[in-house]
Order: structure tokens, then C-alpha cells, then sequence
């Protein structure tokens, strides 16, 4: 019986771990941001992205190991001025959160987005703020 339940245990991390690896080949390459959505106290205001405002994420082609990051750089384009960032990314609980994390200043920063959707063409991230207020980010692949 504990064999049982052993081989059980083992068989759901590796699906667990299946599940995240899936995510991460699935995010390899170029998003571009379509569209941001803020809510607080009800009230949703959305923000597409525009000419003069946008954001490119390109994941870096990854296998990746139980607390392994990946790499990812973020370009912003914002009243004309261009920001690239490269920061370090890994995705947990079956592949529905995705992990940044940065140095800000010589401080390791880390945020989690709940990934609300993730298909071939397009990946949606959340985050919910302790006020209860939310981001959400839609992009498109490239």
C-alpha cells in the first residue's frame, strides 16, 4: 500500500512538472501587448496598446528544472522612449503562474502573475493587489 501511494505521489509531480515545462515551450518566442485592464471597486478601465505605448515580452527558449528560471527580456515603449529589461522567469502550480524576478538596485524583486490564459497565439496575466484592485495584460504572439 505505501508503495501505492508512493508511485502515486511520484506520478503526480511529474505531471505537475509536465504541465509547467508545456507552459514554458508554449511561451518561447515574442508577445506583443494588445490590450491592459485595471480594475478597483468595481470599475474596469481598459488601455490598448498604441504607437506610442507598448510592451514586448520574448521568452528565451528553455527546459526547465524544479526551481530552475528561464531567461526573459521585456521592451516597453512609452512617450517615445525605449526600456529593455532582462529578467528571470519560471512557471509553477501546473502552469497556471508565472514567476518574475529581477535586480532592482542590487534588491532581488519577485512577482507572480496568475496566468489566466495561455494558448499558441495569445497569453493573458493577472495580478490581484492586496487593495483587491487587478492588472490584467493580454498579448499576441509574433
Amino acid at each position: 500500500m505505501k508503495k501505492l501511494i508512493f508511485a502515486l505521489a511520484v506520478v503526480s509531480i511529474v505531471m505537475a512538472c509536465n504541465k509547467d515545462q508545456k507552459a514554458v515551450r508554449i511561451l518561447d518566442g515574442k508577445w506583443q501587448l494588445e490590450k491592459q485592464e485595471y480594475t478597483e471597486n468595481g470599475i474596469t478601465i481598459t488601455v490598448e496598446a498604441n504607437s506610442s505605448q507598448s510592451e514586448t515580452l520574448e521568452f528565451s527558449k528553455c527546459k526547465l528544472k524544479k526551481d530552475e528560471f528561464c531567461d526573459v527580456k521585456i521592451t516597453t515603449l512609452e512617450d517615445n522612449e525605449i526600456t529593455v529589461s532582462d529578467y528571470s522567469y519560471k512557471v509553477e502550480d501546473e502552469g497556471r503562474e508565472l514567476v518574475l524576478q529581477g535586480n532592482f538596485d542590487g534588491l532581488l524583486i519577485s512577482q507572480s502573475f496568475e496566468i489566466e490564459e495561455l494558448t499558441k497565439k495569445e497569453l493573458v496575466l493577472e495580478i490581484t493587489y492586496q487593495d483587491g484592485s487587478s492588472n490584467s495584460a493580454t498579448y499576441e504572439k509574433r
